[in-house]
């Protein structure tokens, strides 16, 4: 071997890759070095590739002795956590405050992965709170919308659950059950409304219903049910997407009138049906009239004569909506008065002819007044049967396209000088106007809405605006008023509602200008609630639903 090959040499790994190697061009001597640098290099490759084939087992080593320390550090976040040295009472009342009424859902779909419960991802010391606490539990809403027996198996047993920490005769009071769709329902089984509603009905003071037909038949056809404790029942068939004219619908209402399941509910107060038309007989329907405070049957067709006599039995009314239609004999109507000494709210919604369904009632209590009807003179008359005290007055004409001056509204509002709200779709007359802004008529007025003509917009803008200046805006009595402007060109309104926009900016007052709303549903709605029945919120929790 040639002893200068031994020698140190200029030549490495790092010079040889500094260099273009394509066009480099070596002496011998250093492809010798060159060919040794090589074989060194490739031991090197192969060295990497054996420690990356066991890197995968350390991945996994380091990983698992990762987790093994997150997990101890979890425990002793635990060991340390505050709420460990809380007593119970007072973290069961922090709970109660943060739920504040809303109540537990159940929503069951099968194209949910995970279904929604609040129990399997907490400690156990809130858990226990949760299911030991009354309060946590007391309102309930199912909503189902693929039913199947498995599925109404598995909800009953998770209710079933819920009641079984409270003692007997004691469990949630509101529970409102959903069955969205059909939900056909094999005849040779039991029917699922009885397993899912009956074994809790002692304990309820509150329930909302809202099934298919079948399910509604189900319901009226079983015996009396123990509705000891109810207070509150709202009952919704869904026929149809709800189509008011179904004959379903009809069918539901022959087997309302002929039901034994209200003959124990001497603490039923608030009653809502929906969904139903042409009643026959409901006023002699197996119903506690003489014991409600609160009726709705504002979505359930009645004939103005079953209606009246329901009034007529309802001397306990509070607040009550109606929606009635056809015509009756006159003195059917005005045979007997109607005497509700405690009505205080009534929404009326008449799509019937019947000219003196108003004239027979007597309500000294009302402060709030809702009516759609053709008959202006009838409401009129009830006004001058009795001394009223009305704060919020709506009257609508539906059948009215062009929202003609009344010459009876005037007379009308000149005896209601308690009047804060009023709303009409009739037009107002300039005049009286201008006798409202300076208190002769309504002065205690603060909310106006009514329909103004195209040719007069101008004219009610300046009159407004004029009563602005004149009281400085803020000291204006008047601090609402809504035009519904009837139709006209698109310059006009939009030139009006330009000058509305500016005489709200500087005034600070809420004037509205709208286009008219013929042809919208019309919806009476209360203010005054003996109870909210309508507006049930939901609240969704995350987890699984448990089994038995």
């Amino acid at each position: 071997m040639d002893p200068n090959l031994n020698k140190p040499y200029p030549l490495d790994r790092d010079w040889i890759c500094a260099k273009a190697s394509n066009t480099a061009i070596l002496s011998d001597q250093e492809i010798w070095v060159a060919k040794s640098l090589l074989s060194e290099t490739l031991k090197d490759v192969e060295h990497l590739n054996l420690e990356i084939t066991h890197a995968p087992e350390i991945l996994d080593d380091l990983v698992i002795r990762r987790d093994e320390e997150v997990a101890r550090a979890d425990k002793i976040r635990i060991v340390i956590a505050p709420h460990k040295r809380v007593p119970p009472e007072i973290l069961s009342e922090i709970f109660a405050q943060t739920i504040e009424g809303i109540p537990l859902m159940l929503p069951l779909r099968f194209k949910w992965t995970r279904w929604p419960w609040p129990l399997r991802s907490v400690c156990s010391l809130w858990r226990r709170i949760a299911i030991s606490d009354r309060r946590l539990w007391d309102s309930i809403e199912v909503s189902i919308w693929d039913w199947s027996p498995s599925l109404g198996h598995r909800l009953s047993q998770t209710l079933t659950q819920i009641w079984l920490p409270f003692r007997a005769g004691v469990g949630p009071s509101k529970l409102k059950i959903d069955v969205d769709g059909e939900a056909c329902v094999d005849q040779n089984i039991i029917h699922p409304i009885t397993y899912l509603l009956f074994p809790f009905l002692p304990s309820l003071r509150k329930l909302y219903l809202q099934l298919p037909l079948s399910w509604c038949l189900a319901l009226l056809d079983a015996p009396a049910l123990n509705l000891t404790h109810l207070e509150t029942l709202s009952l919704e068939c869904t026929v149809d997407d709800c189509v008011i004219d179904h004959p379903g619908c009809s069918i539901f209402g022959e087997c309302l009138t002929a039901t034994d399941v209200f003959s124990m509910s001497p603490s039923l107060r608030k009653l809502r049906i929906r969904d139903i038309s042409y009643l026959e007989s409901f006023d002699n329907g197996p119903f506690p009239w003489a014991q409600l405070t609160d009726l709705d049957l504002s979505q359930a067709e009645t004939k103005t004569v079953e209606a009246i006599r329901i009034l007529q039995q309802c001397t306990q009314l509070v607040g009550c909506s109606l929606m009635t239609t056809g015509f009756a004999d006159p003195n059917e109507i005005t045979d007997n008065h109607i005497v509700l000494p405690y009505l205080q709210s009534l929404a009326w919604l008449r799509y019937d002819i019947n000219e003196y369904a108003f004239g027979p009632l007597i309500a000294p209590s009302l402060k709030e007044f809702h009516v759609s009807s053709i008959f202006i003179t009838e409401v009129l008359s009830m006004i001058q049967n009795f001394e009223i005290s009305i704060e919020l007055f709506q009257f609508e004409n539906i059948f009215d396209r062009d929202r003609q001056l009344s010459p009876h509204l005037e007379e009308i509002i000149s005896r209601l000088p308690s009047l804060v709200e009023f709303e009409t779709s009739y037009q107002v007359p300039l005049s009286t106007l201008e006798k409202v802004l300076s208190g002769e008529l309504l002065p205690h007025l603060k909310v106006l809405e009514c329909t103004i003509p195209s040719e007069s917009v101008d004219s009610f803008i300046a009159t407004i605006e004029g009563h602005l200046q004149d009281k400085g805006g803020s000291r204006a009595t008047l601090s609402k008023f809504i035009g519904m402007l009837l139709p006209s060109s698109q310059p006009v309104f939009e030139s009006a509602k330009k000058h509305v926009e500016r005489i709200r900016d500087q005034y600070g007052v809420d004037f509205q200008l709208r286009e008219n709303r013929f042809g919208c549903i019309l919806a009476l709605r209360r203010r005054i609630l003996v109870e909210e029945m309508a507006d049930y919120k939901m609240l969704v929790y995350q987890g699984d639903l448990p089994t038995a």
